[in-house]
């Protein structure tokens, strides 16, 4: 078997492959740290959430919601002064 390719990977681990297929060297893929985002064996690049976690995300939501409910709010508002 020939193994010097290139590591090949997914978002959960890494490999060497033969042109025959077989995997070897499989493991999961090493980082400094949480806030690290370069594997260190393979060189892939993982997404990190934002920050705050899904809170931040939950916050944006509220936001825009209420932005968007504020905007009919005034535009029901608008729409039934016009008809006085």
């Amino acid at each position: 078997h020939d193994f010097s390719g290139a590591w090949k990977y997914d978002d959960e681990k890494h490999w060497k492959e033969c042109t025959c297929g077989e995997k070897s060297d499989e493991g999961k893929h090493v980082y400094d740290d949480d806030k690290d985002t370069t594997c260190n064996v393979c060189g892939y690049t993982r997404q990190l959430p934002p920050p705050g976690g899904s809170s931040y995300t939950w916050a944006i939501v509220a936001g825009v919601s209420f932005v968007t409910m504020a905007g009919c709010a005034v535009f029901f508002v608008k729409r039934k002064k016009s008809k006085v």
